[in-house]
Order: C-alpha cells, then structure tokens, then sequence
C-alpha cells in the first residue's frame, strides 16, 4: 500500500499555506447553512497567470449541508475530522482512501469519506456534500480557480441530502 497520492495531496495543502504570503483569515461568520469558510492562504501563482491558489478550512455543524453547486477550478477537498456525505449530478471524482485505493465516482452515485481521505473536484464538476452526523465536520480545500471568480457557484439540481434526524421531545 503506497501512501504517495496521500502525501502528494498533503504536500500540496502545505505549499499553499507556504507561498501564500501574506495569508488573510477571511470572516469565519456561518453562511446561511451555517458552514464557515476561513481563507488560510491565498495568493495569484506568477506560474498560473490569472488563476488564484487557496487553502481553505470549511466547518460543517452537525447534520448541515452544502446544497448543489459547482466551481470554476480544481478543488481538492481533505476531511480533517467527521465523516462527509457527497453526491454527485455531473462529472466524476477521484476519492483517495485512507488505504491508497483510488475510487472513481460519477453521475447519481452517493458516498461518504472521513478523516484521512481526500477528493479531486475538476472545474464544472456538479455536486452537494453534507455532514453526515451531528458532529462538527472539518475539511481543508485547495482550489485553484480563475481570478476572482466565486467559490461556489449554485446549480438547479433538487437536493439529495439527508433530513436531520428528528430532536427528541424535552
């Protein structure tokens, strides 16, 4: 079992929060989902004319989800702690897992990955992830987008995303 495409995503996470000088921590205030975005690094490469390399750390509470959307660039998304569903509408996605397998996902499938394991999301890619439990979620993103493009772009697909579990009666 190599270990080589876990290491590779790592080092590439890390590059970021290196070359991305100065780094600015963007308002973690929740979005209207209530994820939190932090800016841990984000910096125009002179390699990758008009393009913008960003490190992000994304916050998922308990059973909140991110509804169908999209992006402009590359994205690789790291699961820091929790467990995360994902489903994808249009495209494909390599999933790492943990044991360097590769699992390769498209249109309709739904799955879940946790601590250790990562995904390539490729520009266009059309999908929504959630937390799939009622603990916080933590992932790191790397993107690398055109400048000054938003980082989510919503698309008209009907939501998959699991209902809450129900509180219990006080």
């Amino acid at each position: 079992m190599s270990h080589r495409p876990r290491r590779a995503a790592l080092a590439a996470l890390a590059l970021v929060a290196l070359t991305a000088v100065p780094a600015v921590a963007a308002d973690p205030t929740p979005d209207n989902v209530g994820i939190q975005r932090a800016n841990l690094g984000l910096v125009q490469p002179a390699t990758a004319p008009g393009l913008e390399l960003g490190l992000w750390e994304v916050i998922l509470p308990g059973w909140s989800a991110a509804p169908p959307h999209t992006h402009a660039g590359y994205q690789i998304i790291y699961v820091v702690q929790g467990v995360e569903g994902y489903h994808i509408h249009k495209g494909t996605v390599e999933l790492h897992r943990k044991d360097g397998s590769v699992e390769t996902y498209g249109p309709g499938d739904t799955f879940t990955f946790t601590e250790g394991e990562w995904l390539v999301e490729s520009p266009g890619m059309e999908h929504e992830a959630w937390n799939e439990t009622g603990d916080v979620l933590i992932n790191l993103a790397a993107s690398l987008f055109p400048a000054n493009v938003p980082l989510s772009i919503s698309v008209d697909f009907p939501s998959v995303a699991p209902t809450p579990p129900a509180s219990p009666a006080p």
